[in-house]
């Protein structure tokens, strides 16, 4: 993946990793977010016994953030605990990697099931 730091981007120079200009004050350096490497999870899943649903913990504090559990038609879903407040986009990004993850064998379960039934084209998908 490629560095997407605006400053970096933008060529501002680099100072204790803020980018800092006559133009800017300072906007701290993202480029340590975009790399190769796959990083730790900062999220935990915790199976919870006798169900589908895993809790989701911040890895370290182990703070309750919310729960994946299995909807109805068969697709995991996310239910935070937190109503309020903001998410940052890693977090969402995580999430949204984990219930791909949970989902994609039940999605390709129903196309395949679609498509022997006849009510799927080969260049339709579910998901």
């Amino acid at each position: 993946m490629n560095n997407q730091c605006d400053g970096c981007i933008r060529g501002i120079p680099v100072v204790n990793g803020v980018h800092r200009d006559a133009q800017y004050f300072g906007m701290v350096c993202s480029k340590e977010r975009y790399t190769e490497e796959p990083k730790m999870s900062r999220l935990q899943y915790i199976p919870q016994e006798g169900t589908s649903t895993l809790q989701v913990t911040m890895a370290g504090s182990g703070l309750v953030v919310g729960e994946l559990y299995r909807e109805v038609d068969g697709f995991y879903v996310l239910d935070l605990i937190r109503k309020q407040g903001y998410l940052p986009s890693w977090y969402l990004l995580e999430l949204g990697h984990k219930l791909e993850e949970l989902n994609k064998e039940w999605a390709e379960q129903i196309d395949r099931d679609l498509k022997r039934l006849g009510g799927l084209n080969n260049d339709s998908t579910t998901t």
